[in-house]
């Protein structure tokens, strides 16, 4: 697998890891202070999505809580074949030189800089390229072949 290649399944990875701890910047027109997310608030998939949190739930400051809920929520609507795909970018991510993470953590901050249309335009490019690339890393689910018709 090409450089360029992995490097794009791999800002997904980053994206993902990122999104929790990457805090988001102010609206232009107003400051909003997050209000924390009470534990028991949070449904039964929540929790289990957040598990790891659990502990260090209360610690954590609002925005960030609430930055985990929204993942949480845009995880559990993803398909299993998406969530699998995502796992695998992870892992091959972990396996990055440090180097490399570092590199593509800065390319995630300068993409999260650029204006939200770029970013649209950008992730709509990039989403028309996920399926294939999962194909292409055999994280989809391969389709069975019938067998060969019997000659007669």
């Amino acid at each position: 697998m090409s450089l360029r290649i992995l490097l794009t399944l791999t800002l997904l990875v980053a994206s993902v890891a990122l999104y929790a701890q990457t805090p988001a910047p102010p609206p232009a027109s107003a400051v909003v202070v997050a209000q924390p997310v009470p534990w028991d608030k949070l449904t039964l998939l929540q929790q289990h999505t957040l598990t790891r949190y659990k502990a260090q739930w209360p610690g954590l400051a609002a925005d960030r809580q609430q930055r985990l809920v929204r993942w949480a929520d845009h995880w559990a609507r993803l398909t299993p074949a998406q969530r699998q795909c995502i796992r695998q970018r992870y892992k091959a991510f972990q396996k990055l030189p440090p180097d490399q993470q570092a590199e593509l953590r800065k390319q995630y901050q300068k993409f999260r800089q650029l204006p939200p249309d770029r970013q649209q335009q950008l992730r709509a490019r990039w989403q028309d390229q996920m399926p294939e690339q999962c194909e292409k890393s055999s994280v989809a689910p391969k389709p069975p072949t019938a067998p060969a018709p019997a000659a007669h």
